[in-house]
């Protein structure tokens, strides 16, 4: 069900990408008439069985790619050499389809199935270029996503093992998952290792490398010479590490020192500032206060700078919950020790229940993992719509990790089960590098 509503969704995306192109390769066409004529018979020298029209709808949709930066130092045979693997696939797919049969036409059908019928009947050949112009610019965006995660990682020092696992599996395999679907939409029957060669020339581009050297298409045949299958999402993973990440990894980082020293300097120069700012300002040693402000403390900077949260810390953050939940006690009954023992978890919830909302990357382990998106959209939102479902995960959570209602160690048992969730939430990989 998941993949299909992928599926539904990259079509969608792709009928309006379609139309799109569609209607800017007119005005190309009309505005730049010239340019156009100029690039056919460079076009036609790889394609020559295309039509004058087809000729001419290509020759748009690279100047439309070039004006879009969704290809970059790339000549117009280039460009027709990547379409011509496309276009022979894309016959390839049809000439099975009609061994096969003609397609089934009864039975209600969906406006998107509809629309991606007369998309492939109408113009597969428009199809086609629409596919790749729209994967290409795809990968430019994802891969200043990922530029941006290698600053963060290695501003914070997160361990390699962590940062090539958080690469992978945030964006090169939903990279490689999405324009896969994107080329699904119109029955081509692409190879994994093209993909790749997309994303190995959009990343070429980034580090100066191609300077109109090397094609996707040539890329791709060099991948074909030491890599002998395309095709099963199982190769995401193999392709994304031992073609991608291995040989580009280390370049980007080269890269991007700059922005990475820069990171590393101001995030030193903030926790600077922050101590001094705490020591001017530190509360009465022992008071409400002070306690409360070391448990934020230890939150903030295992947050926003990455230290380490480890069974030391979580002791300490332990015994600074217990002391302010006996302190409120001692305040409104004038003991610590009190025979209302639920008071001990109202208490709590004022104080220290409204972490998880500070840092709403923390009600990610309490959600339903079919409202994914709708959480990652607007944690706190989905939390508000959501609070009785994730309010029992909490609490499930709580009593796996000791909370109980009816001890004498109360203040103890809610401090210990919670500094146990904290600690749990700040060693996940999965919340620290979840994007609020």
């Amino acid at each position: 069900m998941e993949e299909r509503n992928l599926q539904q969704e990259i079509t969608n995306e792709f009928a309006n990408a379609f139309t799109s192109l569609s209607a800017r390769v007119e005005v190309f066409q009309t505005t730049q008439d010239e340019f156009v004529q100029s690039l056919i018979p460079k076009i036609k020298e790889v394609l020559p069985d295309l039509s004058t029209s087809d000729l001419k709808v290509a020759s748009a949709i690279y100047g439309i790619c070039l004006t879009d930066e969704a290809i970059k130092n790339y000549e117009a045979k280039q460009f027709a050499e990547d379409v011509k693997y496309l276009l022979e696939i894309m016959t390839e797919e049809k000439d099975r389809r009609e061994v096969a049969g003609k397609p089934d036409n009864s039975g209600f059908k969906t406006l998107q199935e509809r629309t991606k019928e007369a998309m492939t009947r109408e113009s597969v050949f428009m199809a086609t270029l629409a596919a790749y112009y729209k994967s290409n610019s795809i990968i430019e965006t994802e891969l200043n996503e990922l530029n941006n995660d290698i600053v963060l990682l290695n501003i914070n020092a997160r361990a390699e093992i962590a940062i090539t696992s958080i690469l992978i599996r945030s964006h090169l395999l939903p990279l490689f998952d999405h324009i896969f679907h994107l080329y699904n939409t119109i029955d081509a029957a692409i190879d994994l290792r093209f993909i790749t060669a997309q994303i190995i020339y959009g990343i070429r581009n980034l580090l100066g490398e191609n300077h109109g050297k090397v094609s996707m298409f040539q890329i791709f045949q060099e991948i074909k010479e030491n890599y002998p299958i395309g095709y099963g999402d199982d190769l995401y993973w193999d392709l994304a590490m031992s073609q991608i990440y291995v040989k580009y990894y280390e370049p980007l980082k080269s890269l991007l020192k700059p922005k990475i020293e820069e990171g590393i300097k101001s995030k030193e120069e903030a926790l600077e500032s922050i101590r001094a700012q705490m020591n001017a300002k530190a509360p009465e040693q022992g008071t409400d206060e002070s306690l409360r402000s070391k448990v934020d403390s230890m939150i903030f900077e295992t947050i926003q700078f990455g230290r380490t949260f480890d069974g030391q810390r979580k002791a300490k953050l332990s015994q600074l919950i217990e002391s302010l939940l006996k302190r409120m006690a001692l305040k409104e009954y004038g003991v610590q020790d009190i025979a209302n023992r639920e008071r001990y978890t109202e208490y709590f919830m004022e104080e220290f229940f409204p972490v998880l909302l500070e840092y709403p990357q923390f009600l990610l382990p309490f959600i339903d993992i079919r409202y994914y998106r709708d959480f990652s959209d607007n944690p706190l939102g989905h939390f508000e719509k959501q609070k009785s479902y994730m309010m029992n995960q909490f609490w499930f959570r709580m009593r796996k990790n000791g909370y109980k209602t009816k001890t004498t160690s109360m203040p103890y048992d809610i401090a210990n089960a919670f500094a146990e969730v904290l600690y749990e939430l700040l060693n996940d990989p999965k919340v620290l590098s979840f994007e609020v």
